[in-house]
């Protein structure tokens, strides 16, 4: 066992290096106070001028002075950044943190997509609905993206990505994960996952799959109310569970549990899957096998505090199975309660032990004790990164549907006509224009019908449009971004017998809102990478074996 690094300070005497230890040894030299700690991952954000209307929504404590407090007086493992930041204020505050606290501290972090996912200035992947698009050939990708993050979570002293989602998305009504799935189909979720969860692990950082045992099939958000599955155990066997039973024979080191109401794993109501003793213990440990990190979501979500109070919550996430208490909305509170169950026996020591060992050996794993002494924005914006960047979005673009060959005409014809829908001399448009003449117009989300029936009369009986959808992740609620006045002016062309090409820049559940157009390019984001790969495909300079990771109708 590589050994854990750092500080701890043992029985209230000062600072003392225990290099020389083992973690069985560390654990024999805690007080209980200080195992209980240990047990800890607690919420922060790294800029509280650039979070706080995310501060004023969500139920935890997180400023920085706060936490410092809290890592100081309870001791705790680890901490958890959320809300927006910039790279260089995370890593200046997560030396701050390392450098009080008494023991090291693991670093965790929610990174799906890169670094911009809680951070504004890092590099942005693309999403998992576009990764799925990937085809067999081009997954390698996976293992370079996985590889890459993981590189960059180091160079940031992050120690776990809560990553990859697992989760297969079976219902274009999810709110909460929906693109962030690889699809619909359990076999591709699964081959992408393990890649991504390979690359992480060779970079040296743990990857967490989530949300056992499967938030795939819900309409509703678990941040703000208990989502209910009513799936039969052997449907929950064939698909739901499918993923997390491979990820565990290819060995992902931590697993995280949803808050979710499936009967047909636990009857008890209200109590949601990550206090479930038979969902944590009996399914996920001892039927699946899994021996590594167990993490609940986050315990502040209305999912779980809609019916559990504060400190009783997280004890029995600790007595159902779970390994950490990750975002605690009152720590103090709840570590009371945890301790007052180690010393009536409702919570045995010895559990409490296996718990907090674990912990140590996750932590010597990944070195905790050693963090850059500088930032090297350098490492986080390669050369490398963006150019794998680039290659991600080019071969998940995807050609939905092509009925009459209206691609390969535009690919072909030197004069084109392109008509903006929510965003103007968007990227895509100016990388077309490096191949093509192109003659443009824009049509706002405002437009009325008189607006759109002068468009419609400008365009030529004979000419194929190209129509770029942009801006749809602005009202993704709405449609998946296809707002009423697009689709009224769609309506409208087809109607007056023009053909044209529709570039979808954002969710492919948007598809069946497309209808009547015979040809559709999904680019899944409007990411500047994915605007010039779609520019470069319509230009016929790029080819691409993107498919579908959903069925849409």
């Amino acid at each position: 066992m590589e050994l854990l690094k750092g500080f701890l300070c043992i029985s209230g005497l000062f600072f003392m290096s225990l290099n020389s230890l083992s973690p069985q040894e560390m654990l024999s030299h805690l007080t209980l106070d200080q195992k209980i700690g240990q047990l800890f991952i607690i919420p922060a954000v790294s800029s509280t001028e650039i979070n706080k209307e995310f501060m004023a929504y969500e139920p935890y404590t997180m400023d920085p002075e706060y936490v410092k407090k809290m890592i100081i007086d309870y001791q705790v493992g680890g901490v958890i950044f959320l809300g927006a930041g910039y790279v260089q204020q995370q890593f200046d505050l997560t030396q701050e943190f390392q450098s009080l606290s008494k023991s090291p501290l693991l670093v965790c972090m929610d990174f799906e997509w890169g670094l911009t996912m809680r951070l504004r200035d890092g590099l942005r992947f693309p999403h998992n609905m576009a990764l799925g698009a990937l085809s067999q050939d081009d997954e390698h990708l996976m293992y370079e993206m996985g590889y890459e993050i993981g590189r960059q979570c180091k160079a940031l002293g992050v120690h776990m990505n809560l990553a990859p989602v697992v989760d297969v998305n079976n219902n274009p009504k999810n709110p909460i994960i929906n693109d962030r799935s690889f699809g619909q189909d359990k076999e591709n979720v699964v081959r992408k996952a393990i890649l991504y969860m390979r690359g992480l692990h060779d970079a040296g950082i743990i990857a967490c799959a989530k949300h056992f045992p499967g938030h795939g099939d819900t309409d509703m958000d678990s941040h703000h109310d208990l989502p209910r599955i009513v799936h039969s155990r052997q449907r929950l066997d064939e698909i739901e569970l499918y993923p997390f039973k491979k990820m565990i024979d290819a060995g992902v080191r931590a697993i995280m549990t949803a808050h979710l109401e499936i009967p047909s794993l636990d009857a008890t109501p209200h109590l949601p899957s990550s206090l479930s003793h038979n969902v944590v213990t009996t399914l996920l440990k001892d039927e699946l096998g899994f021996d590594g990190l167990i993490i609940p979501d986050g315990l502040g979500m209305k999912g779980i505090t809609k019916h559990h109070e504060l400190g009783e919550l997280e004890l029995k996430a600790l007595l159902a199975g779970s390994d950490v208490v990750l975002a605690a909305v009152d720590l103090p509170k709840a570590f009371a309660v945890i301790k007052q169950a180690v010393l009536d026996g409702r919570f045995s020591e010895s559990e409490l032990d296996k718990k907090v060992l674990k912990i140590l050996q996750f932590k010597a794993s990944v070195d905790v004790g050693h963090m850059p002494e500088h930032l090297d924005k350098e490492q986080l914006y390669s050369e490398q990164a963006r150019n794998l960047k680039q290659k991600l979005y080019a071969h998940a673009l995807t050609v939905a549907r092509d009925y009459e060959k209206l691609l390969t005409q535009v690919q072909q014809q030197d004069l084109l006509t392109v008509v903006e829908i929510g965003q103007q001399d968007s990227v895509f448009l100016s990388e077309l224009k490096l191949d093509k003449h192109v003659t443009s117009y824009y049509l706002g989300n405002d437009a009325d019908d008189i607006k759109m029936q002068e468009l419609v009369n400008k365009i030529k009986d004979n000419e194929i449009i190209v129509i770029a959808l942009l801006g749809m992740n602005r009202f993704a609620k709405q449609n998946f971004g296809i707002l009423q006045s697009t689709q009224q002016f769609l309506h409208m062309l087809h109607q007056a017998g023009r053909k044209t090409v529709i570039v979808v820049f954002g969710n492919a559940y948007s598809l069946p809102l497309l209808k009547d157009a015979s040809s559709v390019i999904v680019a899944y984001e409007d990411d500047a990478d994915a605007q010039k790969s779609a520019a470069q495909l319509c230009a016929g300079k790029l080819q691409t074996t993107g498919t579908l990771p959903v069925s849409v109708h």
